[in-house]
């Protein structure tokens, strides 16, 4: 008789089930917009189906609309505590069929909306973090991280005079004559290798490298933070790099020499 009602109102998608059980499996075979559920079914009753509706994470979004005889109020009220967003009385007037119905469906659809726009804000909550993430990798690899973070604070123009710095400048002897012999990729994974052991030094000795490029590699000491022994430890990384030089040779077979200079 509802199906029929509906139908006349201009509701043609439509699924009818004559259970609970039947009811549920249809509901998690396709996509439904409403559930107009009755309280009394044979079987599973409208309370059941009710309860597993809003505990499944794939369906508790699910508008339901009750109906219940007039002498069945405790039972909505029960439905309506439990989730149920309306209810119908019985028999049911097809003009407040229509207005329950329209008003869930709209109801529903702002919550879709809603829902889609949250999830599009998270989206692009993460993409801004991923830009943020690669602005502020690309930042530190032209500036100090002491600059770059008075930067970040808003300082425009920044300009220091250091009077007592040690700067290192280290090269590979002979890399023309090696990126030649060597296959682009085994060149890049083998710089990245070298390079990364530099940067641990240059972390464990608090010195700040300022650039790769190529195969050339420049760290200094004394800034941004003055230090009144910075040749000493600059010194001490030239040492240790030619000790982590050696130690990748053995590694991995290869024969690179290292031309170091310093300059305080």
């Amino acid at each position: 008789m509802l199906t029929l009602t509906l139908r006349s109102l201009g509701y043609h998608n439509l699924a009818e089930a004559t259970d609970g059980e039947t009811a549920l499996v249809a509901l998690r075979e396709r996509e439904f917009d409403l559930l107009l559920l009755d309280i009394q079914m044979p079987g599973m009753d409208g309370f059941t189906v009710l309860q597993t509706v809003k505990e499944d994470p794939f369906l508790h979004h699910l508008p339901v609309i009750v109906a219940s005889g007039m002498n069945e109020l405790e039972s909505v009220a029960r439905c309506i505590e439990m989730g149920a967003e309306d209810f119908l009385p019985k028999p049911v007037n097809a003009i407040i069929l229509r207005a329950r119905v329209t008003a869930s469906l709209e109801r529903k659809r702002l919550r879709d909306l809603e829902r889609l726009r949250v999830v599009e804000l998270q989206r692009e909550k993460q993409l801004l973090e991923i830009e943020k993430e690669k602005s502020e990798r690309l930042l530190l690899n032209i500036l100090p991280r002491a600059i770059a973070d008075r930067l970040k604070l808003g300082e425009r123009t920044i300009a220091e005079r250091f009077t007592e710095v040690t700067v290192l400048f280290a090269d590979i002897v002979g890399f023309t004559s090696l990126a030649n012999q060597t296959e682009p990729e085994e060149l890049v994974s083998l710089l990245n290798d070298l390079f990364s052991r530099f940067d641990r030094l240059a972390e464990q000795h608090g010195l700040e490298k300022i650039k790769t490029i190529g195969d050339s590699y420049l760290v200094v000491g004394g800034l941004p933070v003055p230090s009144p022994d910075q040749a000493e430890v600059v010194a001490e990384m030239a040492l240790a790099m030619l000790a982590v030089t050696a130690d990748l040779n053995r590694e991995r077979g290869t024969q690179l020499a290292l031309r170091i200079g310093l300059n305080s």
